[in-house]
């Protein structure tokens, strides 16, 4: 997770300096750089892909959100067989 870590850093610089338009391009190229290094299904990279969507969210990019999160949660569901009744409600709970 040291990755991750890194990439929040530099969330953290370019919010402080207000370089919102370049925060955007980074986070992409750290989700490019993850899954090239990573591939596409580590959880690395799964974590860089949240990390991305929650930054743009803070920043006010808000209209590709929705997609970005859908898809992560699909790939979630699909590589470590969570759903999202598995984060949102515990065992002695579940029907």
């Amino acid at each position: 997770m040291a990755a991750a870590h890194s990439c929040v850093r530099r969330i953290a610089f370019y919010e402080e300096y207000g370089l919102f338009n370049d925060l955007g391009v980074l986070l992409v190229q750290d989700v490019v750089e993850r899954a090239r290094t990573f591939g596409p299904d580590h959880p690395e990279t799964l974590t860089i892909r949240r990390i991305h969507a929650s930054a743009r969210t803070e920043i006010g990019l808000y209209r590709d959100v929705p997609a970005l999160l859908r898809n992560l949660i699909s790939d979630y569901e699909r590589v470590a067989g969570l759903t999202i009744r598995t984060f949102c409600v515990s065992d002695s709970t579940a029907p």
